[in-house]
């Protein structure tokens, strides 16, 4: 497949393409360009244009194409649930989920150009200002930038393209190198439903060699990356001198604490979803850590083996299969080195544990896991389940909270006063009662704190995201 810039499919301009594999095959599947700098500054020169374009249309014509692009997404669900299996391994139901989850994005987020809001102020409350009046609004931005991952790569797609476009910009989006081709067949999708050519740019290539001339580019007014948090510092970094405005939504590593009078059995269902099946272990939002109370520490762990180990691991190709491949094979091979390093430092394997077929990994839980090893202290990006035990409600906090990440957290139990006080000190952006962290419907604010990024995102947050706010005084307006 070639790369959209324009409205045209073209190649790279120093040529260059990035093969396509098949994760749970490894066969290759297809190619894509290998986009650099000068790919970049043709996009970006067009966006610019696209942008004033899109700021003059009518709201009621933005509204209408995108909720087209939403419509048009739902008629071809097969045909990119099928794709979005091949290139990304993701299971049949979650591959089905993420597609009609991208159409929702955009069709709600098409009726918030309906309604952009606003804010007036009378000016009588500030001595000296009296006649006065002020108002605030919110303007289209420009060019926006868009880095997207590939875990969600169409969910992440549509919480960027719909915001920016609603808005009145244009977006440049380098898409993930493992996985373009869902995403691309989208943009094909997004031009019939009438988004205007210069509106939506959709680019292939590595982060090094075309994510950073687009995080560096002095027309690009905004910056949306969703990643690792380690890239997000560099895009920082990148972005220093040309003061970009940035929304940054990197990793986690959310503690899911468990009281002695919870429901354990939800927690373990819960389990599944929440760390196992869901982009097969890879989301930055899912349950990352068990803090258990010691009481009732074997009794989950027994639950979980029995609702994992009838976990069926494959090619997700198949319907029935739950957990399909990691992303490559270098990806298993992290997460494979992180079991291990737990195991040698005292874990035990309750279930799973194994690198199987290159890229598979069994869903695992591991028992008796302590705060220094790498599944505790780290982000691990597969169906992993590390436990550990706490004895006080101060323990599991201070546990929780010894993290560099701060997405979301889980907190698990019957009494709702502890409830509250135990989410009101875990240092998040968000806590879910008696469910799993892994949530994410898009209607609440996702507010990461410390090293998961930057920003509020949601349907109806983003317009702030990528707009600037201006304030308007009109003097005179009574005597």
């Amino acid at each position: 497949m070639r790369m959209l810039i324009n409205g045209e499919w073209r190649g790279a301009v120093q040529g260059g393409v990035i093969p396509i594999s098949n994760p749970a095959t490894l066969e290759r599947i297809n190619e894509v360009p290998r986009a650099a700098s000068k790919d970049i500054d043709a996009a970006v020169l067009a966006a610019r244009e696209g942008a004033r374009l899109n700021r003059r249309l009518p709201a009621h014509e933005r509204h209408r194409y995108l909720s087209s692009c939403g419509t048009s997404i739902l008629a071809h669900l097969d045909e990119l649930r099928a794709s979005m299996i091949c290139e990304n391994g993701k299971s049949h139901s979650w591959a089905d989920f993420e597609i009609r989850k991208t159409a929702e994005i955009f069709m709600t987020v098409a009726e918030r150009v309906k309604d952009p809001g606003g804010t007036t102020y009378p000016m009588d409350s500030m001595q000296g200002c009296e006649g006065q009046m002020a108002m605030l609004y919110r303007q289209a931005i420009g060019v926006v930038g868009g880095i997207i991952p590939f875990n969600f790569p169409a969910e992440m797609l549509a919480y960027k393209a719909a915001a920016a476009l609603a808005a009145g910009n244009s977006i440049v989006i380098k898409l993930p190198e493992d996985c373009p081709l869902t995403c691309l067949r989208i943009g094909e999708l997004m031009l019939e439903a009438g988004v205007p050519a210069g509106v939506i740019h959709l680019l292939t290539g590595y982060g090094e060699e075309a994510g950073e001339p687009l995080v560096m580019h002095p027309d690009v007014r905004v910056i949306s990356f969703t990643g690792s948090s380690a890239v997000g510092k560099r895009i920082m970094e990148k972005a220093a001198p040309t003061l970009k405005k940035l929304s940054l939504e990197l990793g986690g590593n959310d503690p899911v604490i468990v009281f002695e009078d919870a429901d354990i059995e939800a927690v373990a269902r819960n389990l599944v979803r929440g760390r196992m099946t869901v982009g097969n272990g890879q989301a930055c939002v899912a349950d990352k850590r068990f803090l258990i109370e010691k009481p009732v520490v074997e009794k989950f762990v027994a639950l979980a083996k029995d609702v994992v180990s009838k976990l069926r691991l494959g090619n997700p190709c198949d319907p029935a299969v739950d957990v399909g491949p990691l992303i490559h094979e270098e990806a298993a091979q992290r997460v494979e080195a992180m079991i291990q390093d737990a195991v040698e430092k005292g874990a035990k394997i309750v279930v799973g544990g194994k690198r199987v077929n290159r890229t598979f990994i069994e869903p695992t839980v591991l028992a008796g896991v302590t705060a220094d090893m790498r599944v505790a202290k780290e982000e691990c990006f597969g169906p992993v389940a590390p436990v550990l035990s706490f004895v006080s409600e101060e323990e599991a906090i201070a546990c929780a909270n010894d993290s560099p990440y701060g997405l979301q957290a889980a907190v698990y139990t019957r009494d709702i006063s502890r409830a509250l006080r135990v989410a009101d000190e875990l240092d998040v952006g968000g806590v879910v009662v008696n469910g799993s962290s892994c949530f994410r419907p898009g209607n609440v604010p996702y507010m990461p704190r410390k090293e998961s990024g930057l920003g509020t995102d949601n349907m109806f947050n983003c317009l702030e995201e990528m707009t600037a706010g201006k304030a308007v005084v009109i003097c005179g307006v009574r005597p």
